[in-house]
């Protein structure tokens, strides 16, 4: 799907994104409901991002969604840290390691 410009990888999201609406409003029900599209990447410039928001396509680093999974669990009380009491909070938190210095600064872990 990508090519080798950014502008070339930002048309072919577009067009994967005008396709991908185009089946979704062939095989659901969505009148009068908002069809969100999301662009999850593990990397990405800033203005990939920037462009594709103007063109009506959210986009994320995987690693802001991790942080914020992370931070809602520990805000409803799914988690407590040091006690993790099933496999899919231990697989999450074994993933923030890589984000200790945004969690500390969410208050969701305390550290050195």
């Amino acid at each position: 799907m990508f090519e080798n410009t950014k502008k070339e990888s930002v048309q072919a999201l577009q067009h994967f994104f005008q396709d991908a609406e185009k089946i979704v409003k062939q095989n659901y029900d969505v009148k009068g409901k908002n069809i969100r599209k999301i662009f999850v990447a593990e990397d990405m410039s800033v203005n990939m991002k920037k462009e594709l928001e103007k063109l009506g396509i959210e986009a994320e680093w995987l690693s802001e969604i991790i942080k914020k999974f992370m931070q809602l669990l520990y805000s409803k009380g799914r988690i407590s840290l040091g006690k993790e009491e099933n496999n899919l909070t231990r697989i999450l938190l074994s993933l923030t390691l890589n984000f200790d210095k945004e969690l500390k600064e969410a208050g969701i872990l305390s550290g050195k």
